[in-house]
């Protein structure tokens, strides 16, 4: 049995098993709500793969700040995904989400996503979707610069992540038509199987039980001009067929 499978085992014994922990299901609503969560427990997304198997993933450790005039947590709502970017959220602003004229609006939020029930064709997380929606009038900009541990379990997403060769990544995600995001495959050499992971000798495919999540959205209209953020999505995959009840 691979060290994934042991740990994905007991896990789900620690998590099922004892009755002492459970995870409500991730709901549509603002993230105050997910702010309020048990950090230990979160919430789960329970969706079905392409192959009709069960797989659920625990989203926990929610933390957010309001960097620079950003929206708080209360404005933004917070949307469950399990589609064919994989499993995750989107998030939309309940109000105008802009960049006062030579300042910009800045929010970060953090979280956790751990594998409770993996399938044969969904084995753990193995890419990253991440999509920005928005509007600019230049020269303001709108950016997500996403940084994210492969394996990792602690926020901030360790700096020295044993699952990308000790660093953690950062990708910078631009406004893009919708479903055509960046797309972030976790493939060797630029990824090891680390400290809890596997990678697959013949696709170079790395696969994960866990990844830490830091998105920092950016509405930028320090040198003029404007920028307003409509949505951002996070997933983490292979992809899904539908989220289930």
């Amino acid at each position: 049995m691979s060290t994934f499978s042991t740990l994905q085992k007991c896990f789900a014994i620690a998590v099922f098993g004892t009755g002492v922990l459970s995870a409500a299901p991730c709901a549509t609503a603002t993230l105050d709500t997910y702010l309020a969560l048990p950090p230990l427990t979160g919430c789960t997304i329970t969706a079905t793969t392409v192959g009709g198997n069960t797989v659920i993933v625990m989203f926990h450790k929610f933390e957010f700040q309001n960097i620079s005039f950003g929206l708080p947590a209360v404005d933004l709502l917070v949307t469950p995904l399990a589609d064919a970017n994989g499993i995750g959220f989107q998030f939309t602003p309940t109000v105008t989400w802009s960049a006062p004229l030579f300042y910009r609006s800045d929010d970060e939020i953090e979280y956790i996503a751990t594998v409770i029930q993996n399938a044969p064709d969904w084995l753990g997380i193995n890419r990253l979707y991440s999509e920005l929606q928005g509007t600019v009038t230049k020269p303001g900009f709108d950016v997500m610069t996403e940084v994210y541990c492969p394996g990792g379990t602690t926020l901030p997403p360790d700096q020295l992540c044993p699952g990308a060769n000790g660093q953690a990544q950062t990708i910078y995600v631009g406004p893009s038509a919708p479903s055509a995001g960046t797309l972030t495959v976790f493939l060797q050499p630029h990824y090891n199987m680390g400290l809890n992971g596997t990678c697959d000798p013949k696709s170079n495919l790395c696969t994960y039980p866990s990844i830490a999540l830091l998105k920092d959205i950016d509405a930028n209209a320090t040198l003029g001009g404007g920028a307003a953020i409509m949505s951002v999505k996070n997933q983490v995959g292979p992809p899904i067929t539908c989220a289930c009840p």
